[in-house]
């Protein structure tokens, strides 16, 4: 499986596959903007508050996000399905998923890109 990142804001092409937003609300977001929607991925409101608020570092938001994400039943049966597609051997093309938030792509602060690399084992 290939994981790409992407802005929900961004246009939508044939080469996202599927497009899994990872967003706590899809608010103003038309269902046709997205085929998936799984929010247990996204922190939680507190701790994208401390982040917005300037109250903790990058580096102590991805700490605490990854703690938040291994803690949760629900984010932990999302990954695995994820992981699972990702390991799949019968489909001899490769699946697609874009990770979808509201930041802004060239914004490597967003919380897609660390699930990226939880979800590719990094």
């Amino acid at each position: 499986m290939i994981i790409k990142t992407k802005s929900i804001r961004d246009a939508k092409k044939d080469t996202d596959g599927v497009r899994l937003l990872v967003a706590r609300y899809p608010s103003r977001v038309k269902r046709t903007h997205y085929d998936l929607w799984y929010p247990a991925l996204a922190p939680s409101q507190y701790l994208l508050q401390k982040w917005k608020n300037r109250e903790i570092t990058w580096e102590d938001f991805e700490s605490e996000y990854r703690r938040e994400m291994s803690r949760s039943d629900k984010a932990q049966s999302h990954l695995e399905t994820l992981r699972e597609i990702s390991r799949s051997t019968t489909n001899p093309n490769p699946s697609f998923i874009t990770l979808l938030c509201y930041e802004a792509e060239r914004n490597p602060h967003c919380h897609r890109h660390i699930l990226k690399n939880i979800i590719e084992g990094r």
